[in-house]
């Protein structure tokens, strides 16, 4: 379980690492406002000129949407099974229990 807990750590931190240069968008967009203007400095710029800019950049983010899916999935499948396990272990502290008392009654 650790092992995997660790590998799952190391995945995240090199995502981590390699999304520093992915969120740098100002470049990007200082050039397609000057691509915008670049025929007329008369020529407004709307937010909506930038819509499939943002679509695009925002693409970059899928991988770590699916991956944090992922893992959501296998966090629930874990604490499900803990639940469980728990479960268990209290049905059976209690009947142990029980059979203390029972065998203590009989003395």
């Amino acid at each position: 379980m650790e092992l995997v807990v660790v590998r799952i750590f190391i995945e995240v931190e090199a995502c981590c690492a390699n999304a520093t240069c992915l969120h740098k968008i100002g470049p990007i967009l200082r050039r397609k406002a000057a691509e915008i203007t670049s025929n007329s400095i008369a020529v407004q710029i709307q937010p909506a000129s930038f819509e499939e800019l943002f679509t695009e950049q925002l693409k970059k983010y899928d991988k770590f949407r699916e991956m944090i899916t992922t893992e959501e999935k296998k966090q629930e499948k874990l604490l499900k099974c803990i639940r469980v396990c728990i479960t268990y272990y209290c049905i059976i502290y209690n009947a142990v229990f029980i059979v203390c008392i029972i065998h203590t009654a009989c003395l």
